[in-house]
């Protein structure tokens, strides 16, 4: 008798993205299929994304969402919100909420219940914009002017060292350091800011939302 097929992986911002999203279900997919991906990728990666795996395979559904909600819900600090890190409360995040929800409608993404510039949108986001072609001008300063940044600040205020998240977190910043190079940062005022990137309403037609 043939084995049962193996389920297809998640691509990995796909899984990364499940990773990072409200503990449901299919959780253990996506940490299977991101630990899988990554140590293919990296070995070095894999190992970095290990504790994350070994975590949250260890837990429970009542104590996976206790540690989400302690984690990036309560700790603003921590916020999977990544415009929230960019721009605080300032107008331009205002801005990159709405050039983030039109860029979900155009690539045929849902929010999902969550703010457009929540980590997991932002991921799946990547995913839709990179379609292999790391290169890119607009997938590069998506991913080294807002992700990337975004990741370094969330990790400066990590406090838990043994927190499965943070390793889920040091994981993603690898790959993305691995993929499209190291954050693009800009010195403003006395505060770390991603290059900037034009609104919707000062282009034109096929303008790139994310290029610098």
């Amino acid at each position: 008798m043939d084995a049962p097929a193996r389920p297809a992986a998640f691509p990995l911002p796909e899984a990364l993205a499940g990773v990072f999203a409200y503990p449901g279900d299919a959780l253990d997919r996506h940490v299977a299929a991101a630990q899988e991906a990554l140590a293919a990728l990296d070995p070095q990666l894999g190992a970095i994304f290990e504790p994350a795996a070994v975590g949250l395979g260890a837990t429970g559904t009542a104590e996976r969402e206790e540690l989400f909600t302690r984690t990036f819900d309560i700790n603003p600090t921590c916020t999977l919100e990544i415009g929230w890190h960019l721009f605080g409360e300032e107008y331009e995040r205002g801005a990159f909420l709405v050039e983030m929800r039109r860029r979900l409608r155009e690539t045929g993404l849902e929010e999902g219940g969550e703010l457009p510039d929540h980590l997991s949108c932002a991921l799946r986001l990547l995913g839709r914009l990179d379609g292999g072609r790391p290169e890119a001008e607009e997938v590069s300063a998506f991913a080294r002017g807002f992700l990337l940044p975004a990741l370094v600040k969330m990790l400066t205020g990590f406090g838990e060292r043994e927190n499965p998240y943070r390793a889920a977190l040091e994981a993603t910043r690898g790959w993305l350091e691995r993929r499209y190079g190291p954050a693009l940062e800009r010195r403003v005022t006395g505060s770390v800011r991603p290059a900037p990137y034009p609104p919707s309403s000062a282009c034109g037609t096929g303008c790139s939302a994310f290029a610098e």
